[in-house]
């Protein structure tokens, strides 16, 4: 019998899904060494869009207190080689450190480095950079960067993408599983009057809430606007590979673009974006907005231009492809595989 791995996390219309894709994402790439199981809390979307993926699940209910919560996980992780994965900002170091203290082996997915962490290994997508941040927090092994991406397996997959070609003056748009702050609408209106975009492909996610104004937008511009909605992983490397330049807030999203590698516009909508988008830009995989939430239609048109007039997207897509190798499976797998003691 493989190994054990717990993966505790949760994703709604309020705080968006891309904590849950990225644990679908290290799944898939432990599966071949370890029984995976999702931990969530009861959410029909959730359920759907893990079933999807073929992932073994377990439920617990909405309301339950953090202490059931935690007495439900020890009674799930019996075996001395079982693995508790926490990814979300409600398993606070008070959380870790009751796990901890039971004998769970832990590990942590992080975006702040905020508070002191109780775990024996954490990722962080963010850069060397924040090595001595962490240190001074805790005693995890620490695995920083991109050669720790957690991206589904098609998005490692060149052959998704061996036959197909960018399309001049396409944009692709997508903000992640719900958008909560409404910025898609936005960012179509600044594509087309850029005056680079003459066609727009946009995924938006299962917790998606702004359904009237794109529709509004698909009424007016018709054959213009391509709506998709919760696309597929083998979708979304087909869509994204086919335009000329996507526009994507500084979370998973844009890590997938630059695994599929097209122009890419980035920017933040909350502070735990802030580590990814300082690590795209050092590497010259993106072009910086800014605070997405803030920039207006204009400002967001005039970036785009400037991509465009300065025929950045060719140089952004080598430095994707020499930064993304396809190889951080591999990397975690072994990790995993020496704190299981396997």
């Amino acid at each position: 019998m493989n190994p054990r791995v717990f993966i505790r996390t949760d994703g709604n219309e309020k705080i968006g899904l891309g904590h849950v894709y990225r644990c679908l994402a290290l799944s898939q790439m432990l599966a071949t060494d370890f029984e995976c199981c999702l931990v969530v809390r009861e959410n029909p979307v959730l359920v759907s869009i893990i079933q999807l993926h073929n992932i073994s699940i377990r439920l617990i209910r909405a309301d339950i207190p953090e202490d059931e919560e935690i007495q439900l996980l020890q009674e799930m992780i019996q075996q001395r080689s079982d693995i508790l994965v926490l990814d979300g900002y409600q398993f606070e170091a008070s959380y870790q450190s009751v796990c901890k203290e039971a004998g769970i082996k832990v590990v942590v997915i992080d975006d702040l480095c905020r508070d002191r962490f109780f775990a024996d290994m954490l990722i962080n997508h963010g850069g060397e950079l924040l090595r001595s941040r962490y240190e001074e927090k805790t005693q995890a092994k620490l695995l920083l960067g991109f050669d720790y991406l957690m991206l589904r397996q098609e998005f490692f997959s060149r052959q998704l993408t061996k036959s197909i070609d960018s399309e001049v003056g396409v944009a692709f748009i997508c903000f992640g599983g719900a958008d909560p702050f409404r910025v898609t609408t936005k960012a179509i209106r600044a594509a087309f009057w850029s005056g680079f975009i003459q066609r727009v492909i946009v995924v938006a996610g299962a917790a998606y809430q702004d359904w009237d104004s794109l529709n509004e937008l698909k009424a007016d511009l018709k054959e213009k606007l391509e709506v998709h909605k919760a696309a597929t992983a083998e979708q979304m490397v087909k869509l994204i590979a086919g335009a000329q330049l996507a526009i994507c807030p500084a979370s998973s999203i844009s890590l997938e673009v630059c695994s599929v590698g097209t122009g890419l516009l980035t920017g933040t909508v909350i502070d735990n974006q802030n580590a990814i988008h300082l690590q795209l830009l050092g590497k010259g995989c993106a072009v910086s907005a800014g605070d997405l939430r803030e920039i207006d239609e204009d400002q967001l048109a005039s970036c785009i231009r400037d991509i465009f007039e300065r025929n950045l997207i060719e140089s952004m897509k080598k430095k994707q492809l020499e930064v993304v190798d396809g190889l951080s499976g591999h990397r975690l797998v072994k990790e995993f595989q020496i704190l299981s003691g396997s």
